[in-house]
C-alpha cells in the first residue's frame, strides 16, 4: 500500500516514528550524523548510534565517519518519514 503512494520515492525506505540508527565502523575515532545537511549529532565512542526524531516526509541522512589521521568515509541514504 505504501509504495503505490505517488509522491514518495520508490526506493526511499519508510520510517514510522523515532528510529535508532546505528552505524558499524572500523578504525573509526569519530562518527557525524547529519539530516538534510544539519549535524544533529557526534558520537566518538562505539558503537556509533543517533536517534533519528523528525518531521514526516522525504529527508536526507548523511553519515561521516572519521579516523585518528583525519580521513573519512561517507554514506548517504534517503529516507521518508510516516509519522
Amino acid at each position: 500500500m505504501l509504495r503505490r503512494i505517488p509522491f514518495i520515492q520508490e526506493g526511499a525506505p519508510r520510517i514510522i516514528g523515532p528510529l535508532a540508527i546505528e552505524v558499524k565502523a572500523e578504525n573509526t575515532t569519530r562518527v557525524e550524523f547529519y539530516l538534510d545537511g544539519e549535524l544533529k549529532y557526534n558520537d566518538e565512542e562505539s558503537p556509533y548510534q543517533w536517534l533519528l526524531e523528525s518531521s514526516p516526509g522525504l529527508h536526507t541522512i548523511e553519515v561521516f565517519a572519521y579516523n585518528e589521521y583525519g580521513n573519512v568515509s561517507k554514506d548517504v541514504v534517503d529516507i521518508f518519514v510516516i509519522l
